[in-house]
């Protein structure tokens, strides 16, 4: 379920999406919502669930209308940890035109070295 309530999968052509890893069971795109939003039009957030639990799966999907602005959060947010959510951020931006994809990754350390 998107942070919008829709049913169905959003279209995500022409969107910039930032994988987010490492966010606790419990978050919500409530919760990830607002971080987001400071650095631009967050058009959705996914979170896949368990289905037995309804725990997240660890990971989530925030998708920008701008590349800019995707970027922006990357840059801001990659590597950090959030005091709120405990959200270890390594993203990537995924542009989709189509049937054509493009990947920019972008990784920093793992968790335990950025703990250090």
């Amino acid at each position: 379920m998107s942070h919008f309530g829709r049913s169905g999968p959003p279209d995500i052509s022409d969107t910039y999406s930032l994988l987010v890893l490492n966010i606790t069971f419990r978050t919500t795109a409530d919760d990830l919502y607002p971080l987001f939003a400071k650095y631009g039009k967050v058009v959705d957030v996914f979170i896949p669930r368990d289905r037995r639990t309804g725990d997240s799966r660890g990971f989530a999907f925030v998708r920008y209308k701008y590349k800019d602005e995707a970027h922006k959060a990357v840059e801001r947010l990659d590597g950090k940890i959030h005091p709120l959510l405990l959200v270890l951020l390594y993203v990537f931006m995924l542009l989709v035109l189509g049937f054509d994809m493009k990947f920019l990754s972008l990784f920093q350390e793992e968790l335990s070295m950025a703990e250090k």
